[in-house]
């Protein structure tokens, strides 16, 4: 009953009012604790929602079956000054695995989980749960019934469900579906194959976006934007994908006496060595990744969101990321949409 109220209200409000739109972040950490960096952040650009992964759904290698795992620890409790909305990342596999008997039960652990952090934590308020899984044409039925069981499911009752909508889902949505939830939230980076060592960016690329945008007005669900400003290394070996180097710049090896640049933003080891906490061998090459803050903008003002009432939404909350970026390039991107 409380979520036709939350929905009548969306509707009331967007029939009479001129377009609202609230700025927001995720936090996509293992703990839960603000930095000062941060919670300045937070402040400076108005942020009035923190999308927070709470945990993920993964297959449990001792019963081969999936369930919540990786929980995250609060070592603070969030304050008022911002709404929370908790994250659940399914795994395509988990689905993979999820035979239909084991539907109801999943849905029933994951509503639990969810009930028995907001308790456990004092967690209250809480609108709006989102599900983030990038679902395939061999796993869309089991995922689509999962979603329904979750939105039924009496815990929940009260709670708006939202899901985490690819580019290439908004494109081929008579392929690959419209999940069977309130609202969607377009995420606007990773786009292209990251192990393919010819990618460029595989966080985002202007002409590959814009290739996914043209049926936009035509997807059935409200639309949230997520867009990214982070940036991380590539390690290639024999040009084969081994790993992936979070927050890792130019600044971090242009300088470095142990790589050498042989392309732009490839940057090959000379000798064996460590970066970040990682070791990279002899001739193993490292392709630097950032999201191009003019690039994102341009894709933007191409992007028409139909629903008036919307979030745009950075990924993501991290003191490193914060302060890599220049120019204000967050509020560039938050103004765009304002």
């Amino acid at each position: 009953m409380q979520r036709l109220y939350y929905l009548l209200f969306f509707v009331l409000f967007t029939a009479c009012s001129h377009n609202e739109v609230e700025r927001g972040v995720y936090f996509w950490k293992s703990k839960f604790k603000l930095t000062e960096t941060e919670i300045d952040f937070v402040k400076k650009h108005e942020v009035k929602k923190i999308y927070i992964k709470y945990f993920d759904v993964d297959i449990d290698a001792s019963i081969g079956k999936p369930v919540p795992i990786a929980t995250i620890d609060f070592k603070e409790k969030p304050t008022k000054a911002y709404r929370i909305i908790p994250c659940i990342f399914i795994t395509n596999r988990s689905l993979q695995k999820l035979t239909k008997e084991e539907i109801e039960d999943l849905a029933n652990k994951i509503c639990q989980r969810i009930i028995e952090m907001n308790t456990d934590f004092m967690l209250k308020d809480i609108i709006e749960i989102q599900i983030d899984c990038d679902w395939t044409s061999s796993t869309q039925k089991k995922y689509f019934e999962l979603l329904k069981k979750i939105r039924k499911n009496s815990l929940l009752d009260d709670k708006i469900l939202s899901a985490t909508i690819r580019l290439h889902q908004i494109k081929y949505m008579d392929e690959t579906g419209i999940p069977p939830v309130d609202r969607g939230l377009l995420m606007c980076y990773n786009i292209c194959n990251i192990k393919d060592y010819n990618v460029k960016n595989s966080i985002f690329d202007l002409t590959e976006a814009e290739k996914y945008i043209d049926n936009m007005s035509e997807y059935k669900l409200p639309l949230d934007i997520a867009l990214p400003v982070y940036g991380w290394g590539v390690v290639f070996s024999a040009q084969k994908f081994r790993l992936i180097i979070n927050h890792l710049y130019d600044r971090d090896l242009a300088k470095n006496q142990d790589f050498e640049e042989i392309q732009p933003n490839y940057f090959k080891a000379i000798k064996r060595t460590e970066i970040s906490g990682y070791h990279i061998d002899k001739n193993e090459i490292i392709r630097l990744e950032d999201s191009e803050i003019d690039e994102i903008i341009k894709f933007s003002k191409k992007t028409t969101i139909n629903n008036k009432n919307y979030s745009v939404v950075l990924f993501h909350l991290d003191e490193k990321v914060i302060n890599k970026l220049k120019n204000n390039e967050a509020e560039k991107i938050y103004t765009h949409f304002d």
